[in-house]
Parts: C-alpha cells; sequence; structure tokens
C-alpha cells in the first residue's frame, strides 16, 4: 500500500508549493474554510510530483466546493445571537447478508457515538438489510439497542441508501 502526504490547508492560506517523497503516491487534502473543515480529496500523483499553489488551490476549489458555500452560508445565518444550532445525524448502514461484519460495526459506532458531543449530533442510527436472504441481520440489530431496522427488498445500493434517506430523522 503507498503512502499519501496529508495536507491540511485553508482556502485562504495555501501554501506555495507541496513536494511529494519517494515514498508517497499522492495528496490526502483536508480543505479549511475560515479553520472549518468543508472538503476532503485524495489525489494519485508520482512520487516527487512538486503542486504549485495554483494546482493546489484547483485541487483544493474542487474538493470544497459544497463544503465551503454551506459552511458560509451556515455563518451568515447564524447571526450575531451565538453558537448556531449544529445539524442533527443519522448514521446509515446498508448491508447484505453480512451479520458478522455488521455486529463489528455496530458495537463501533456505539463506541464511538458515547460522548455527550456525538450524543447532542447522532439522531439515530438505521440498518438497511439489502435483499437479505435470512434474518441474521434483523437479529443482530436486536442486539443492539436504539438501532432502526429497515428491510429494502430490492437489491442494489441506490436501493438502499434511498431507503435509509426516506426514514432519516437527522436534519
Amino acid at each position: 500500500m503507498s503512502a499519501f502526504r496529508i495536507v491540511d490547508l485553508d482556502l485562504a492560506a495555501i501554501p506555495a508549493f507541496v513536494e511529494l517523497t519517494s515514498a508517497e503516491a499522492g495528496l490526502a487534502l483536508v480543505v479549511r474554510h475560515g479553520g472549518h473543515p468543508v472538503g476532503f480529496a485524495m489525489h494519485d500523483a508520482p512520487a516527487g510530483a512538486r503542486f504549485d499553489r495554483q494546482a493546489l488551490r484547483q485541487l483544493a476549489n474542487a474538493a470544497a466546493a459544497d463544503g465551503a458555500i454551506i459552511d458560509a452560508l451556515r455563518r451568515e445565518l447564524s447571526g450575531p445571537s451565538g453558537a448556531p444550532r449544529l445539524p442533527t445525524v443519522t448514521i446509515a448502514v446498508c448491508t447484505h447478508d453480512r451479520p458478522g461484519l455488521l455486529e463489528r460495526c455496530l458495537t463501533s459506532l456505539r463506541s464511538a457515538c458515547a460522548s455527550p458531543a456525538a450524543q447532542a449530533l447522532v439522531t439515530e442510527v438505521v440498518v438497511v438489510d439489502n435483499a437479505p436472504s435470512s434474518a441474521a441481520t434483523r437479529h443482530v440489530v436486536e442486539r443492539h439497542p436504539g438501532v432502526r431496522y429497515v428491510l429494502e427488498p430490492i437489491a442494489g445500493l441506490d436501493m438502499a441508501r434511498n431507503a435509509a434517506w426516506r426514514v432519516a430523522r437527522g436534519a
């Protein structure tokens, strides 16, 4: 597996250049706007490649286009009244006949969502069982209080995602 250089850059302060070492196979860009994360992108590149400010700006702008607009709107609409209300999140886990992996996933999510900060953001966890061949996934979900089970009988990841979207309560 090849290493990627992780570059954390703000749209207002893009460095003059970034040069990869001979052991690096690309860039992993964490893009910020006013200190807030607004985008992420991975870009393959040959070892030793050099990215000038213009190239970095193009990569950063592509990665952050939607996020920067949303961030600017959120700050504008929050007004001077103090801290804006953070959006809530629905975590959707789409799966097909993988109860063992689902058990590990839900256990990890429970641990990751245990902090008060995470609990304030995460509204729910929804598991979409996509065209299952057995009830094994439902049984795994039943062992995890607070996790919602949704059956999507039509096979396909897009169908599962749409099923999650239809029942999501996050805002």
